[in-house]
């Protein structure tokens, strides 16, 4: 979704460039989840208690996105600080 919406706001706003390769992520991130979820259906078919527990494991142990760990070198909120703008003008949203 954050791609895509990154894609809308640079057509939006005349960066052609931006919107092309925000939208060439956004359909490769597409592919990723649609993997993803007929991966983890299959698991759930063929083993639903172990699937189950993996499953758990992964969403109490947090998925954090790799951007958290961005650092320039000064600012140790950075990532938070991106967040939050992209918050602001609606690439993330809930």
């Amino acid at each position: 979704m954050a791609h895509r919406n990154t894609a809308k706001l640079g057509m939006q706003h005349g960066d052609t460039k931006l919107a092309q390769i925000s939208g060439i992520i956004a359909s490769d991130e597409k592919r990723n989840e649609s993997a993803y979820t007929k991966i983890a259906g299959k698991l759930f078919e063929l083993d639903p208690n172990g699937m189950l527990v993996a499953f758990e494991h992964m969403m109490r142990r947090k998925i954090k996105m790799p951007a958290n760990l961005m650092y320039d070198g000064y600012d140790d909120h950075l990532f938070q600080h991106f967040s939050d703008v992209g918050s602001r003008i609606g690439v993330y949203t809930a």
